[in-house]
């Protein structure tokens, strides 16, 4: 079943984070109850300009924040094993992002559209960036895809308008069509 947490704020069944109320909101602490943060549970919190993750979040779903315009700052902690499809599409505002160590893949549209999207830390545990993973992230400069990828899909950094180089590591196997070559 869903339940509403005891004050009010946010909807959850079992762990896994369903929605947050008032939408209106512009910071907010994922409670510790909380392991997973559920499909699009706060997909359309344009106000959100922060939001903490405690350490025991292992799964981000698929659209979770997608469309949280204003979001400028999260913290991915180290123990998350997924990032859902769409996770952060059209965070208008995300600057930066260090992607947790557990993850092996960066889903399809994951940061499709994040258009102040500068910088991204990826780790070696990286095996394959999706298609249109970081398509539209205009002023993204600084990517460094790991040695480790060895798969890279169609569209992944299209419409990246500011990346100067990309050092395609000598694992690659696969790189699908429409990734442009600065």
């Amino acid at each position: 079943g869903k339940f509403a947490s005891d004050d009010g704020k946010y909807l959850h069944s079992a762990s896994t984070l369903l929605a947050i109320a008032p939408a209106d909101v512009t910071e907010y602490s994922i409670p510790e109850s909380i392991t997973e943060i559920g499909d699009y549970a706060l997909s359309g919190c344009k106000n959100i300009t922060c939001i903490t993750l405690h350490g025991d979040v292992t799964a981000i779903g698929e659209g979770a924040f997608y469309g949280c315009e204003s979001l400028a700052s999260i913290n991915l902690p180290q123990g998350i094993t997924r990032l859902g499809t769409e996770a952060f599409s059209e965070c208008h505002n995300l600057k930066d992002i260090v992607i947790p160590s557990n993850i092996c893949t960066i889903e399809a549209l994951t940061f499709f559209n994040c258009h102040s999207l500068k910088r991204v830390t990826m780790p070696e545990s990286i095996k394959s960036i999706e298609n249109n993973a970081f398509s539209g992230c205009a002023y993204l400069t600084d990517i460094t895809i790991p040695k480790s990828v060895i798969a890279i899909g169609s569209g992944a950094f299209s419409d990246c308008h500011s990346i100067k180089d990309i050092i395609i590591p000598e694992s690659m196997i696969r790189i699908r069509e429409t990734m442009p070559m600065p």
